[in-house]
């Protein structure tokens, strides 16, 4: 991939070991990382930078990961969101759709199926 145009994603969860593990993944895949340990540092990374691509856990300290998603919504961010939780199973498709979400990840997950999930999102393919 041509760094230049890599894709920016922002990893918001409040695991440091976890974004340390999805951070050498997704270098390896090709995108651009930016990281945040908890839902309000990374709206304000998201107020600051152009990032394509939010993934966002479900359960932090300081703001949740629904909080984050409606509030980037208030602010009219038209970024897709791919959600990450040990709790999948309590949320609601249908309104996570609307509120554009991309993909849901159970937490735990293999490294392939993130990869897989990226890989189809259209908005982060790089045109040659």
């Amino acid at each position: 991939m041509n760094y230049s145009l890599a894709k920016k994603i922002l990893v918001i969860d409040d695991e440091s070991m976890l974004r340390y593990t999805l951070r050498e993944l997704l270098l390896d895949l090709g995108y651009e990382v930016v990281e945040a340990s908890h839902g309000k540092e990374g709206l304000e990374i998201l107020e600051s930078s152009q990032i394509d691509l939010v993934l966002l856990d479900m359960v932090m300290p300081v703001m949740s990961g629904m909080e984050v998603l409606y509030k980037m919504r208030d602010l009219q961010y038209q970024i897709p969101v791919v959600l990450s939780s040990g709790r999948a199973r309590n949320l609601d498709l249908k309104e996570l759709q609307d509120l554009g979400v991309e993909g849901v990840l159970k937490k735990p997950y293999r490294m392939s199926q993130l990869a897989d999930l990226l890989g189809n999102i259209e908005t982060l393919k790089v045109e040659p």
